[in-house]
C-alpha cells in the first residue's frame, strides 16, 4: 500500500509526528464534512513535511481510523500506538472496526506498530478503570512525543480545569482530557501515581515546565451520544498557547488564543500552513542537511556507527537511531572544524584519524589581534609607511569578513553545537533502546530551553518514539532469549559506551589541564617579556639622558618599542583560545563525567560478578541494570546541555577576535 513506510529508505529522517485524538462514535451525518477538513489538512502538512511527516493514532474506531484511512490515501506513513495488548485492544472494537484494524496493521511496517505496556495499578481496580489508565498513558505519550495534535473532537470538555482546579478527572483517558493535558500540562491533569506505576516516564512534568507539547488543532466532530453546540461540523479551531484565564466554562475555546478556519477555503489552508511552528521547519531543515551530509560522507557515517558499537544493530530501529547519530556527530565534526579548527594553542596537534587537518576561523580571529597590532606599532616607529597602515586596515577588514560573509551567515558556531547536542541525545537514545529502557530523550534533554536551541529537544521526539518502540520490544523479547544473549548485550553497552566513555573523558581531563597550562604559560610570558622590554627600555633610556643610544644598524633601535606593543597582543591571542573554547570549562566538564562514567563502571562490574554468581534473582539483576543506564543516561544529558549552554554564552566571531 502506499501508506507503508519503508524503513531502509527513509529511516534516518527526523519526523514530524501529527498525533490523532478522537470521538468513536463519530455523527453519520457530518462525518464527510469531518473527512474533507481532515484531507485538507492532512494535505497542508503533507505539502510542508513531505515524506518526513507521520500519523500516530491508536486505531481505534471512529476518529482514528479515519485519520488513518486518509494518511493512507495520500502516502502519509502511519504509527499505530496501542494502549495495550493488541489482542485485547482489538476486543475492544466493534465489528467493522476490527476489520479495518486489521487491514491497518497488515499495512504498517512491523517496526512503527508499538504496543504500550500495561500499568500495574496497585489498588483495587475494575476492567473499566484498568482501560482509562492505559488511555491515560497513551495519551500522555501522545503529548509529549508529536508535534501536533489533530484532535476530532466536539468541543465539550465536563470537567474543565477551572471547574476542578487541581482535583484529578473522574473520567481519565477521554479526548476532552488528552487536549486539555497537551494544552494546560500534565501537573494539573494527571496524577504522579501513574509516572511511579507506567515504566515510560522517568517523572511528571512540574508545575512550571517550560517545554510546552505544542499545538493543537480540533476538527469539530459532532457525535452520536451528544448535540454539538457552538461549531459548524468540520470547522476547524488552532490552539497555540496554553490556557491561563480563569473561566467556568466546560468550553475549553472559551479561554484559549484561538484561530477559526474553514479548510475548505484555500486562502484558510495558506493560514494553516502560516501557523506551523518555525521549530517543525528547523527540523525539516536539519533532516535535508543530515541526508546531504551522510550523502557526501558516508564512509564516514559508516565508521562513526560502528565506533558507537550499540548491541541489536540487526535490529531496522536501532540502525535507524545509530545512522542518525553518526550522520549527525559527523556533521557537528565538519563544523567543528571549520569554527575551531582540529588545533589550538595549548592542545596537542591531533594524531591519526586521516583527513584534512584545519585551523578554524578561531585561529584567524586570534592572530588577526597580534598580526594587526604589529602592523600597526611599525608603522607608528618606522616612519609612517601608510603601506603599514594599510596592512592594519586589511586585516582587520578581512577578520570581520571572515565573520559576516562565512562563519555568521553560515551559523557554523550553532551547527557545531546545536548537532553535537543532537548526537549526543541520540547516542543515549539508542543505548536505551538497545537495552530495553522505554524511556525519550525528548522527554529528559534541555527541558528549560525553550530558546533558540529548543528546536533540538523537539526533533528528538520522532526519534524517542522509535526509540520506545524498540525498547518494549526488546524487553518482550528478553523473555524469550537465552540468558548468555542478555549478558551479552549488558558487556558490549558496559564497554563499548561506560567504560570507553569513561576513559575517553579521563584522558580529556589530562589535555585540558596541559591546555589551561600551556596557554597561561604562553600568556603570561609574552606579558612578562613585555613588561621587563619597558623596564629595560626605560632604564636604557635613563642611562643615556633620556634618549635611545644609536645603534647599528638603525632599525633595530625600534625593536623593544614594537615588541612592547605586539606581546600584549600575543597574550591575547592565547588568552582569546582560552575564553573561547572554555578550556576550565571543560575540564571542569570532563572531570565530572570521568567521575560520573567511572563509578557507572564499578558499578556495572558489580552487578556482573554478582549475575555470575547468583542467578535466582534475574528480574531484579535486569532493573537494576536497567536503573543504572537511565542514571547514567540522563546525566550525561545533563552534563551535555551544561555543555551547550556554556559554548552559547562565548561566541566565536569578530568580537572575540577584532
Amino acid at each position: 500500500m502506499n501508506g507503508q513506510f519503508n524503513a531502509s529508505k527513509q529511516g534516518s529522517d527526523l519526523h514530524i509526528l501529527i498525533g490523532v485524538t478522537g470521538h468513536r462514535d463519530l455523527a453519520l451525518e457530518s462525518r464527510d464534512r469531518v473527512r474533507i477538513a481532515v484531507r485538507h489538512a492532512l494535505t497542508v502538512w503533507h505539502q510542508a513535511f513531505g515524506a518526513r511527516l507521520r500519523v500516530v493514532t491508536a486505531l481505534a474506531d471512529g476518529a482514528d481510523q479515519l485519520v488513518a484511512e486518509i494518511a493512507q490515501e495520500l502516502s502519509i506513513g502511519v504509527i499505530a500506538l496501542l494502549p495495550m495488548n493488541r489482542a485485547y485492544y482489538r476486543s475492544t472494537l466493534l465489528a467493522e472496526g476490527r476489520e479495518k484494524f486489521d487491514n491497518f496493521l497488515k499495512n504498517i511496517d512491523v517496526n512503527d506498530i508499538i504496543e504500550l505496556p500495561e500499568i500495574d495499578i496497585k489498588e483495587e481496580a475494575d476492567a473499566e478503570q484498568r482501560a482509562a489508565v492505559q488511555y491515560e498513558q497513551l495519551g500522555i505519550l501522545l503529548c509529549r512525543q508529536c508535534h501536533i495534535l489533530l484532535a476530532l473532537w466536539d468541543g465539550y470538555d465536563a470537567e474543565p480545569l477551572s471547574a476542578r482546579m487541581s482535583r484529578q478527572r473522574a473520567q481519565r483517558g477521554g479526548t476532552a482530557h488528552v487536549v486539555s493535558m497537551r494544552m494546560n500540562g500534565e501537573y494539573t491533569e494527571v496524577p504522579v501515581a501513574l509516572f511511579d506505576q507506567s515504566i515510560l516516564f522517568a517523572e511528571r512534568l512540574s508545575r512550571l515546565e517550560l517545554a510546552r507539547s505544542g499545538p493543537v488543532l480540533q476538527i469539530a466532530t459532532p457525535r452520536t451520544s451528544r448535540v454539538m453546540e457552538q461549531r459548524t461540523p468540520g470547522q476547524a479551531i488552532w490552539w497555540d498557547q496554553p490556557m491561563s484565564l480563569p473561566n467556568i466554562s466546560s468550553d475549553i475555546e472559551a479561554v484559549c488564543p484561538e484561530v477559526v478556519l474553514d479548510l475548505s477555503l484555500s486562502k484558510h489552508r495558506s493560514i494553516l500552513a502560516d501557523l506551523i511552528p518555525t521549530t517543525c521547519h528547523q527540523i525539516i531543515a536539519a533532516s535535508q542537511q543530515l541526508g546531504a551530509a551522510h550523502v557526501m560522507t558516508s564512509h564516514g557515517c559508516k565508521a562513526k556507527a560502528k565506533e558507537l558499537g550499540v548491541p541489536g544493530a540487526g535490529n531496522p530501529v536501532i540502525l535507524r537511531l545509530v545512522e542518525l547519530f553518526a550522520q549527525s556527530d559527523l556533521y557537528a565534526y565538519q563544523a567543528q572544524q571549520n569554527l575551531i579548527g582540529s588545533w589550538s594553542p595549548g592542545l596537542p596537534w591531533p594524531k591519526g584519524g586521516g583527513g584534512r587537518r584545519r585551523l578554524g576561523a578561531l585561529f584567524a580571529f586570534g592572530l588577526a589581534i597580534p598580526i594587526a597590532s604589529a602592523c600597526f606599532e611599525i608603522y607608528c616607529e618606522y616612519g609612517k609607511d601608510p603601506l603599514w597602515l594599510m596592512g592594519y586596515i586589511v586585516v582587520l577588514a578581512l577578520s570581520f569578513a571572515l565573520y559576516r560573509l562565512v562563519v555568521r551567515k553560515y551559523g557554523w558556531q550553532n551547527r557545531y553545537q546545536d548537532y553535537r547536542a543532537l548526537a549526543e541525545a541520540l547516542r543515549v537514545q539508542a543505548i536505551w533502546a538497545a537495552s530495553g529502557v522505554p524511556l525519550a530523550v525528548s522527554d529528559n534533554y534541555l527541558r528549560h530551553q525553550e530558546d533558540e536551541i529548543g528546536w533540538i529537544r523537539l526533533a528528538l521526539r520522532g526519534p524517542s518514539l522509535m526509540g520506545i518502540g524498540t525498547a518494549l520490544k526488546v524487553r518482550s523479547c528478553r523473555k524469550h532469549e537465552a540468558e548468555a544473549v542478555t549478558e551479552q548485550s549488558s558487556m558490549t553497552i558496559r564497554e563499548r559506551w561506560i567504560i570507553k566513555q569513561g576513559e575517553y573523558f579521563a584522558a580529556r581531563v589530562g589535555t585540558y589541564e596541559q591546555a589551561v597550562k600551556t596557554s597561561d604559560r604562553y600568556a603570561k610570558a609574552s606579558l612578562i617579556g613585555a613588561y621587563s622590554l619597558a623596564v629595560a627600555l626605560v632604564c636604557v633610556q635613563l642611562a643615556y639622558g633620556g634618549a635611545l643610544p644609536e645603534t647599528e644598524p638603525e632599525w633595530l633601535r625600534e625593536v623593544p618599542t614594537v615588541l612592547i606593543g605586539v606581546l600584549p597582543a600575543i597574550a591575547a591571542f592565547f588568552l582569546i583560545f582560552k575564553e573561547a573554547r572554555a578550556y576550565e570549562d571543560h575540564l571542569h566538564s570532563y572531570n565530572q563525567s570521568s567521575l560520573v562514567f567511572q563509578e557507572a563502571a564499578r558499578q556495572a562490574e558489580r552487578m556482573e560478578l554478582a549475575a555470575g554468581h547468583c542467578s535466582a534473582y534475574k528480574a531484579e539483576q535486569h532493573a537494576d541494570w536497567e536503573d543504572l543506564l537511565i542514571a547514567l543516561g540522563r546525566q550525561a544529558l545533563m552534563e551535555n546541555a551544561i555543555w551547550i549552554q556554556t559554548h552559547r554564552a562565548r561566541p566565536v566571531g569578530f568580537k572575540s577576535g577584532g
